[in-house]
């Protein structure tokens, strides 16, 4: 049996690894011959929107204290979710219903999972670290195939989510022996957090404007994004109890730094038409998460706990500096150890928020992904600033350069563009960076 739960473990690590990489890459089967055409875009803009909201309303709702549930629940509404999608081909608004859900049902899996996980790590059910090396593998793999056949049938796509999520599905009710929260509620009675529903809604708004910008390059939408930022940050700071600790801005910076290298490499290889070398970039990402587990170990012996992190950042924005450097071979290699670098300061951040007694145990890990979300959407709406800006003053137009993109131009006229927009991101994490790693207090 311990065999059987290591292999659907790894499933599980596979999917809690990739739950916002994956489902956005097998999206692109909706879209890549339609740019441009609404219909096509909308669920990939509607997943990615209501995925990083997910974590804001579910703690709207009051303290967690049953994340099997959550697990649970949120692998049935994305199964759900796949099934309405079956059907989006004669009704394309099922297309969008289906992905709101698979984004909701997606949103908390992360987090709940391996909430359970650390649980009942103590009763070595399964096999944890063979789980998540073979996660790594199975991820990897999923990367390959969905960007090699990004051309396949819309079925197939769906195919390829439901089964990551069935697998996980089918491990966590096997799991319902050992589930340590049986008969709990899923929430605490009166604990509702208006202000948490308040951010969600924000993020909600914020994430669909910036997405849906990305996918359409609508001249219209950058007002938007600038007062929606405004708005969230004005939010953030009102409505929060209690100061923001370092750890909580370092996972701030770490979702950042790690969208800009996801982002920036689909963008990019497609404005200028270099469609393989996306498929390289995103292998290259998995492949540095997998290598961070094997190097931190040994960076931990060598470096002090209280440098580990302002290491972790600086190596990071170092290996950054590749990716300005002519040439694929560098600037693959500057995305590979960029990640690893920041999945073992994130490793790190993590560690310390489930030490952090602010929260119960079993909100640490959620509590922690609304600040890595927030962290990839505000990374967006900067990056989303430089291509608009640096379009203009050398294209002539603010929108030119995302077009490339959105439209599939392969237009290489955009690479100037692209490069003082890649140095822009570049030096903007790394001044960031720099002042929150200096910021010890945990």
């Amino acid at each position: 049996m311990k065999v059987i739960h290591s292999i659907l473990g790894a499933f599980s690590e596979a999917l809690a690894e990739g739950a916002v990489m994956l489902p956005n890459l097998m999206f692109v089967g909706l879209y890549y011959e339609h740019y441009g055409q609404t219909e096509f875009i909308m669920p990939f803009v509607l997943l990615y929107a209501f995925e990083k909201a997910g974590p804001f309303l579910l703690s709207g709702f009051g303290k967690l204290k049953n994340p099997y549930s959550v697990w649970l629940a949120g692998n049935i509404t994305a199964i759900l979710g796949c099934v309405l999608m079956y059907f989006g081909n004669n009704t394309h608004i099922l297309w969008d219903a289906g992905a709101i859900v698979i984004g909701l049902g997606l949103s908390c899996f992360a987090s709940s999972y391996r909430t359970v996980r650390d649980a009942i790590r103590e009763k070595k059910i399964w096999l944890f670290g063979l789980s998540l090396y073979v996660g790594y593998l199975i991820l990897g793999i999923y990367i390959v195939l969905v960007m090699a056949f990004r051309y396949v049938n819309m079925y197939t796509v769906i195919t390829a989510i439901l089964i990551l999520v069935s697998v996980s599905t089918i491990q966590c009710i096997l799991l319902a022996g050992h589930n340590p929260y049986k008969g709990e509620p899923v929430h605490e009675k009166n604990t509702v957090r208006w202000d948490q529903f308040l951010l969600a809604m924000i993020i909600l708004l914020f994430t669909y404007v910036i997405r849906l910008y990305k996918q359409t390059a609508g001249l219209g939408l950058i007002m938007w994004i600038a007062a929606g930022m405004i708005l969230l940050v004005a939010t953030a700071l009102v409505t929060r109890k209690n100061p923001y600790r370092g750890h909580s801005i370092r996972t701030l910076w770490y979702g950042a730094e790690r969208n800009f290298v996801t982002i920036f490499s689909l963008i990019y290889f497609m404005a200028i038409g270099e469609y393989g070398k996306v498929t390289a970039a995103y292998v290259m990402i998995g492949l540095g998460v997998g290598l961070s587990k094997a190097a931190a170990p040994v960076c931990r012996k060598k470096i002090p706990e209280d440098k580990y992190e302002l290491f972790c950042i600086v190596a990071a924005n170092a290996a950054s500096c590749l990716m300005l450097i002519p040439g694929t071979v560098c600037y693959m290699a500057g995305v590979l150890v960029t990640v690893v670098f920041v999945s073992m300061g994130n490793s790190r951040s993590i560690s310390a928020y489930l030490k952090d007694e602010r929260f119960a145990f079993e909100e640490r890990r959620l509590v922690r992904s609304r600040f890595y979300g927030l962290g990839a959407v505000v990374e967006q709406a900067f990056m989303m600033s430089f291509f608009f800006i640096f379009s203009y003053f050398i294209l002539g137009s603010g929108v030119d350069a995302l077009s490339a993109y959105t439209f599939r131009v392969a237009n290489a006229d955009t690479t100037p563009v692209f490069f003082w927009s890649l140095l822009a991101c570049i030096v903007l994490n790394t001044v960031s960076g720099l002042v929150i790693a200096r910021k010890n207090t945990t």
